[in-house]
């Protein structure tokens, strides 16, 4: 409850708007809440499906969003 989901998303998307290079949000917060449920990604193959299988490609996982040059 102390805003730090939503000053990573604002400050990510701030990143992203300023500059040409890609810019990823990597939520590794779990609990309920997070900016994978926040965004509608709840289900969505994620770290953990990496950190269970690191022989797994990352690029894949990675969604992108409407802010140009910001993946989640």
């Amino acid at each position: 409850g102390e805003g730090k989901t939503f000053c990573s998303l604002n400050l990510a998307v701030s990143v992203a708007h300023g500059r040409s290079a890609p810019v990823l949000l990597v939520d590794a917060d779990g609990k309920r809440g997070s900016l994978s449920e926040m965004l509608g990604l709840g289900q969505a193959p994620g770290l953990r499906l990496l950190a269970a299988d690191p022989s797994q490609p990352p690029a894949p996982l990675l969604v992108p969003t409407e802010q140009r040059n910001l993946s989640i």
